[in-house]
């Protein structure tokens, strides 16, 4: 199921704060801060964009723009950004479940703030671990500390972070929609900077296998981090089809993959044929750079039901995805699965038509649930195959 929720945590930029133990009058500021005419809001982006003024700040007792903590979440906790975040996994109650909906007890997240707890339990209807942040964030608590006071902390991030809770990294659909996810947030944090950290949120001891690690160069500059890269330690973070197509040419034009232009129109305008490439998109074998290279310049895309049609979403405008072998037939329960995608990205979609034209080996065999018709090999007639092309 293609989730259209951003699964992600934004963490915006930090303001940078320090204790005032007793205010001295003699002391003047460093800084005329009433010339600073700027929203509140606006204020840890200004600072994390002018880090003299920052740093004075940090030193001087008599700066007023110390931010307190915040949480801010759409609807069942879809979506969520938090400023001067506090994590404390100086205890991980790490296991074999990736999504632990007790990982963080009372008291090892929260903020300096005034927090709605009413708001914020009312939001737990669609707890789930793809669905929402509402499990790791039940225990949001008030703090009576700025989250950011170094003696709270082991480790101060304060570089804009991301917190995202990803799904099978070896099977290009489910992961993808973790891309589209983090691509949606971006757009609701209007910011689209590659100086980000993204955490991988995963309370258990496993690694995580990723087959399409290049793409996330499209995002960050910085290698992706493991949330148990921060067991043991406090931590403070202070910080349709448009859609679709866009997502595309923002992934497209991040990794550099070029346009070569619409091969079967230049064909047709010489000769009478078209031009033919088979290809098995092994990761072992091609590199997913290649890959997406190969199918940004196709015009017509033939391929079995599986997860790498996922590719359909960066065929050119013009293209053509064509689906062998209607899921339904075979009750697999995913008949619409692509030919939604290929509507969402705005690419023409074909299939199969005639089902006495396509034949299964045998009935399918799965190690676990026996027969199933995923787990066999087709073959098609010809003659229909030629005139659906």
């Amino acid at each position: 199921m293609l989730l259209m929720v951003a699964l992600c945590l934004i963490c915006t930029y930090k303001t940078i704060s320090a204790t005032d133990g007793g205010q001295d009058t003699s002391h003047k500021p460093q800084l005329d801060y009433s010339s600073l005419a700027l929203p509140r809001q606006h204020i840890p982006y200004f600072l994390n964009n002018n880090k003299r003024v920052a740093k004075l700040c940090k030193e001087d007792p008599l700066c007023h723009f110390k931010g307190d903590s915040s949480l801010k979440c759409s609807s069942h906790m879809q979506f969520c950004r938090a400023t001067n975040l506090y994590l404390d996994l100086r205890s991980p109650r790490r296991g074999h479940e990736r999504y632990k909906e007790d990982f963080l007890e009372m008291g090892e997240t929260g903020g300096h703030c005034r927090l709605n707890s009413k708001a914020l339990a009312s939001e737990g209807t669609h707890k789930s671990p793809l669905q929402s942040w509402f499990a790791e964030l039940q225990t949001y608590s008030e703090l009576d500390f700025l989250p950011v006071d170094d003696k709270h902390c082991d480790v101060i991030i304060d570089r804009p972070t991301v917190f995202m809770k990803l799904d099978a990294g070896v099977n290009m659909y489910h992961h993808f929609c973790d891309f589209v996810n983090l691509y949606i947030s971006q757009h609701l944090n209007n910011s689209f900077s590659r100086d980000i950290n993204i955490v991988m949120w995963d309370t258990s001891v496993y690694g995580y296998g990723d087959l399409f690690s290049e793409t996330w160069q499209a995002f960050s500059d910085h290698d992706i981090i493991h949330l148990k890269n921060f067991d043991s330690k406090r931590i403070s973070d202070c910080h349709s089809e448009g859609m679709f197509r866009a997502f595309s040419q923002h992934v497209l034009y991040r990794l550099g993959v070029p346009q070569e232009g619409p091969k079967f129109i230049n064909a047709l305008k010489t000769v009478p044929s078209f031009e033919v490439r088979v290809v098995d998109y092994k990761y072992k074998e091609m590199p997913f750079l290649e890959q997406i290279h190969i199918t940004h310049n196709s015009d017509v895309f033939i391929g079995m039901h599986g997860a790498g049609l996922t590719h359909l979403i960066f065929l050119p405008d013009w293209a053509v995805i064509f689906e062998l072998y209607v899921a339904w037939w075979y009750n697999c329960q995913d008949e619409s699965c692509y030919r939604d995608l290929a509507r969402l990205r705005g690419v023409h979609y074909m299939t199969w038509q005639k089902r006495n034209k396509v034949f299964p080996q045998d009935k399918g065999h799965h190690p676990t649930l026996g027969e199933h018709p995923k787990f066999t090999n087709y073959s098609f007639d010809i003659e229909e195959f030629m005139r659906l092309v």
